[in-house]
């Protein structure tokens, strides 16, 4: 797989066999915890009580799941890049083991667990004995939980722990300026590489901040992958029009980042780097006519209510991977309507295609997308709204 192929899809994320716990609680009692700042406390199903150590900053709690070894948990209070830390975390652990004389990575899982994303991999390794290290990396809001089991099989037994771990961890968050927050499940070839979450926020006279956060690890070779970590922030204005975009894409030591912004809606100005090259980028827009993912996809549904699917609907939106210096239309067309009353469209960015399901709002389902000679699909797998604070049901 070539880099310029991945690059070429990864710029169509707007937001996959998708690894999930099952809704069965884990064997053990419960046993309540906290840790010594009192920043995170939950609950964990266990044999006995759970471990927790506070002598750093990043809290570590470990517990019997009833296997030989305990699932062990290391609690972040800032945000991570998930797929490069997952490799890192893997390879930190084995290398710290003079006796390990081999190992393989075989298997990435992807999935969420009551809202919180996840990445995990699976590492045959020999040392005085065969063994398999797994390992999670959980996203968390502002902050990462980062697992490991040192034993291999149980795959399916410490999964449950985690879900019930996640469904009961109390994080410092404040929910109350949340809008709506999704998570998707991105495969390649119907094999899981990774996830991308979306968290719409309130924010001061009426505007919203919409973050999107992508990581995926990509086969990459016999046991190896090549780790991509993407960040998109929007501010949108009361109208849904782009005020800011702000955007950093890692892969294996490279970067790309841009920001531009504007003050009058229709001139945007700012910076980029590539690669450590440094980038000025200057455009001019019609008033008002630049939109934020979130509102180009919202007002596409409007649209397919209002004409249905006559002819096809263009909207102009910023990624500066397909245009640094200027704006990119995208081009929807309806195929067909789904039962429940959403969309299946062709659309294009540019000039990337993709093939999506959306509903009746225009929110994306999944989307489908060409990945050299594979095939890239990303679904929405878990979506939450919340309303304003004090407002009637």
């Amino acid at each position: 797989m070539s880099t310029h192929h991945l690059t070429s899809v990864l710029l169509l994320l707007v937001t996959s066999s998708v690894a999930a716990a099952t809704s069965t609680e884990p064997a053990g009692a419960r046993h309540s915890w906290t840790s010594e700042s009192g920043a995170f406390k939950g609950v964990v199903k266990s044999t006995r009580p759970a471990s927790v150590d506070d002598t750093d900053s990043d809290p570590k709690i470990s517990w019997s799941v009833g296997t030989k070894r305990n699932l062990a948990c290391t609690l972040y209070s800032e945000s991570v890049e998930p797929a490069q830390f997952l490799l890192d975390l893997n390879a930190g652990i084995l290398s710290q083991r003079p006796s390990v004389t081999k190992r393989s990575t075989r298997g990435v899982s992807a999935g969420q667990l009551h809202g919180y994303p996840y990445l995990a991999l699976q590492t045959d390794y020999q040392a005085d004995a065969a063994g398999t290290l797994k390992s999670y990396l959980i996203e968390i809001p502002f902050g990462a939980v980062a697992c490991t089991h040192d034993e291999a099989g149980h795959d399916t037994e410490v999964l449950r722990h985690l879900d019930f771990f996640m469904k009961h961890i109390e994080v410092p968050t404040n929910a109350d300026l949340r809008r709506t927050h999704r998570v998707f499940l991105i495969e390649v070839n119907a094999q899981p590489v990774g996830f991308e979450q979306q968290t719409v926020r309130r924010a001061p006279e009426g505007k919203l901040i919409d973050t999107r956060r992508a990581s995926l690890l990509i086969p990459h070779g016999p046991g190896a992958y090549l780790p991509v970590d993407k960040e998109t922030v929007e501010t949108l204005a009361f109208n849904g029009a782009l005020l800011k975009q702000k955007t950093t894409m890692k892969s294996a030591g490279q970067e790309q980042s841009f920001e531009v912004e504007t003050s009058n809606h229709e001139d945007f100005s700012g910076t980029g780097v590539v690669n450590g090259k440094n980038l000025t980028v200057q455009f001019k827009v019609p008033s008002h006519s630049l939109m934020g993912t979130r509102t180009a996809s919202h007002a596409l549904g409007q649209t397919l209510k209002q004409r249905g699917g006559r002819s096809p609907i263009t909207f102009t939106v910023y990624n500066p991977y397909l245009n640094q210096q200027g704006p990119t239309q995208h081009v929807s067309k309806l195929t067909s309507k789904l039962p429940t009353g959403g969309f299946m469209l062709d659309e294009t960015l540019g000039k990337q295609s993709q093939k999506t399901t959306r509903t009746q709002k225009g929110h994306i389902l999944t989307i489908t997308s060409a990945l050299g000679p594979f095939t890239m699909e990303t679904t929405r797998v878990y979506s939450k709204d919340y309303p304003r604070k004090g407002a009637a049901p």
